[in-house]
């Protein structure tokens, strides 16, 4: 029996209907949650896309996806991803947990994922070779919106800033690392503030998930962000041993 609310199974129902024939002409396994949908949680993950590739024609045909004449169900859909339980094997879920703000929310259950772009592909520039992939980007961005402003979140995190050009638009940095910007402020959702983070399946260092994490819970506490200063990487190769002896000259 569904248990979804009626907003969340119209939802579905139109992503279902819309998304569809795209992935029959894609041939690209699709989904938009890869946790169960949620309403009001304390916070929501976006994510870019599921980073692994699956042809649509081999998703009808597996019982996991519990196709119902030749579609998948709206309750399927908004259960999320029926492999979520491997996610701690995930890297992005092993870079996520080293902040402690995001690790909080996963570990009381009072969050919800989701991907901005539905179609699982190995990397994102499989999808983007994809002809008219900017037009598919949109209309799964138009759900993504759609699907914040009827959970209503309490705090939205985006993972990656390629992802926050895509749901909203960059107004600030507020946090810059050794070689990236770490934490970005974005416009508003439906009276929401968006951040995003640096994409978690990338390492940082430890010190910077700490400042990352701080800089967060100052954020939405509204309180100043305490300044992080971090000494770049330096190669060996980057030493320059005759201007040192000019130096100690």
């Amino acid at each position: 029996m569904n248990t979804f609310t009626p907003e969340l199974q119209q939802w579905a129902a139109e992503v279902i209907e819309k998304i569809t024939p795209i992935a029959e002409e894609i041939n690209l396994a699709y989904y938009p949650l890869q946790s169960e949908a949620k309403m009001n949680p304390e916070l929501l993950i976006i994510g870019l896309n599921p980073g692994s590739q699956g042809e649509y024609k081999e998703q009808k045909t597996n019982d996991k996806w519990e196709f119902k004449d030749g579609k998948m169900t709206t309750e399927r859909l908004l259960k999320g991803n029926p492999t979520y339980a491997e996610k701690d094997t995930w890297p992005i879920f092993k870079g996520m947990k080293n902040i402690a703000f995001i690790r909080e929310s996963i570990e009381s259950n009072n969050y919800c994922f989701i991907n901005y772009i539905f179609f699982g592909t190995k990397g994102i520039k499989d999808f983007t070779s994809i002809s008219n992939h900017r037009e598919i980007e949109e209309i799964c961005i138009e759900f993504t919106k759609k699907f914040i402003e009827i959970i209503k979140p309490k705090h939205i995190i985006v993972l990656g800033l390629k992802g926050m050009e895509s749901i909203s638009k960059i107004e600030k940095t507020l946090l810059k690392g050794k070689s990236e910007h770490l934490l970005v402020q974005g416009a508003d959702l439906f009276g929401k503030q968006v951040l995003a983070i640096s994409h978690p399946s990338y390492a940082v260092s430890a010190t910077e998930y700490e400042a990352i994490d701080t800089n967060i819970k100052e954020f939405y506490e509204g309180k100043p962000l305490k300044p992080f200063t971090f000494k770049p990487n330096v190669k060996a190769s980057d030493v320059n041993i005759e201007e040192i002896n000019k130096i100690l000259a």
